[in-house]
């Protein structure tokens, strides 16, 4: 099985990437760190579309993958799903950005309507991004289904706790079977 780890909109997340990628590849050995193109020609915002599209061709030949997600990245999953142009057997999300996704005219209320996959929503009590209460009232409002809510202490929007983070993924995956 692969993880597939997506960033958020900044090129500051590479270092997240980078992070929590050393960390899943001791308990992991197919973890893959998609790049945004926007990342190295310095443009303000991710081209959701051309990301989805990048990511169909990098995932063609996958079997099974779980798409471990930050901020804008988990906004690139909900839209690649919805659109079932990316389907995978469950996701990680970590402080999912629903506000700047509206902010930016992202349909991400659409994308939440109805869904499915497994997925664990894991964030901070005091992100910035949006409560955590927030997030449970809209992912009940869109009747989204299938998904936890796993709350961690802090109040921003980094999640750098890598060791914390592995450790939250990998019993969620063992949960889903999808894991030793």
């Amino acid at each position: 099985m692969r993880i597939v780890l997506l960033g958020g909109n900044s090129p500051t997340n590479i270092s997240w990437l980078e992070g929590i990628e050393a960390e899943l590849k001791k308990e992991y050995g197919d973890v893959f760190s998609h790049r945004y193109i926007h990342w190295d020609t310095n443009a303000p915002l991710i081209n959701l579309d051309k990301e989805l599209e990048n990511l169909q061709k990098e995932l063609k030949n996958a079997e099974q993958y779980v798409i471990v997600a930050k901020s804008a990245g988990a906004l690139l999953t909900l839209k690649g799903v919805r659109e079932r142009k990316l389907a995978p057997a469950a996701c990680v999300f970590m402080g999912t950005a629903i506000l700047w996704g509206r902010e930016k005219g992202f349909d991400v209320d659409v994308w939440l309507k109805g869904y499915s996959v497994p997925t664990l929503f894991v964030h901070k009590s005091g992100d910035p991004a949006i409560a955590p209460s927030a997030l449970e009232v809209l992912l009940k409002e869109s009747g989204s289904q299938n998904y936890k809510l796993h709350v961690i202490t802090g109040n921003e929007h980094e999640y750098s706790e890598y060791q914390t983070l592995t450790q939250v993924i990998h019993s969620f995956l063992q949960e889903r079977k999808l894991a030793s």
